[in-house]
């Protein structure tokens, strides 16, 4: 087989999700037998990829090639709900985040798990007339229906909620794009056995610090829906502050709106 070129729309970004539920950011140089060649947004060193690990390309001009089928091994069409006859009545599950980045060095998965859990301890505090499940419950049952992270987009939300036994659920993503470093430094001198005020005869001792930086641009997006895939609420916040941690304020921010929100207690 050989290998064919892709041509991409400069004013989009091709996405390479992963099978791992990673998502990279960037533009699909080349696709060859068994890799594909990859540069990430606002960089010229070009990756490769294994096209073992992909999922699915969605290209800028809106084409969408599978590579990989992430539900051959994890089938949800017929979920085995873990609370058959439960009452979901005023329950919610917050699903582990997506993740999309042009970063390479992001641990995803870790941090998947995290902002779930700042999800999940945001609504506790915000929720006037719900139930938050426990992250480890949601992940448990999730793990023993055999759905890992690249099947989390699989589900549909009428079959999260009746796996998860809850009346809603919460799909997030965290959008986080690597604007670059920045180095900025200092230095001082000291004079030891010199005069007073006469520098020249005492020995100078210099010393440098430097710091480096770097600045992310971010976007939370939340997703509320009820047990029959109905969208009831959506919302994206651009945190002001540009670090890998902002996702916290956006949750707040977005989870005061929600219908059940603090804005629900009056």
């Amino acid at each position: 087989m050989t290998s064919s070129f892709v041509s991409i729309a400069q004013q989009k970004e091709d996405v390479v999700v992963m099978l791992s539920g990673d998502k990279k950011k960037g533009k699909v140089v080349a696709i060859n037998d068994s890799t594909i060649k990859f540069e990430y947004s606002g960089e010229s060193l070009g990756y490769e990829f294994k096209k073992s690990d992909i999922n699915q390309i969605e290209f800028a001009s809106g084409r969408i090639e599978l590579i990989n089928d992430s539900n051959t091994t994890a089938p949800v069409s017929s979920p085995r709900s873990a609370a058959e006859n439960a009452d979901t009545k005023n329950k919610i599950a917050v699903l582990p985040f997506q993740i999309v980045s042009n970063d390479a060095s992001l641990t995803t998965e870790a941090m998947q798990h995290e902002i779930q859990a700042s999800c999940v301890s945001t609504l506790r505090k915000e929720s006037a007339t719900v139930q938050v499940q426990d992250p480890r419950t949601t992940n448990s049952i999730l793990a023993k229906n055999n759905i890992k992270m690249e099947d989390v987009d699989a589900l549909s939300p009428e079959e999260a909620a009746k796996l998860l036994g809850v009346e809603y659920v919460v799909f997030g993503t965290y959008d986080i794009k690597n604007e670059g470093t920045m180095t900025s430094g200092s230095s001082s001198s000291t004079y030891k056995g010199q005069k007073k005020d006469d520098k020249e005869k005492g020995t100078e001792y210099s010393s440098q610090n430097s710091y480096t930086t770097t600045t992310y641009s971010t976007k939370v997006e939340l997703i509320l829906y009820n047990e029959s895939g109905e969208n009831i609420f959506s919302e994206t916040k651009r945190p002001l502050l540009g670090s890998l941690d902002s996702y916290n304020g956006a949750i707040k921010y977005i989870a005061k709106r929600m219908p059940f929100g603090s804005k629900a207690k009056k």
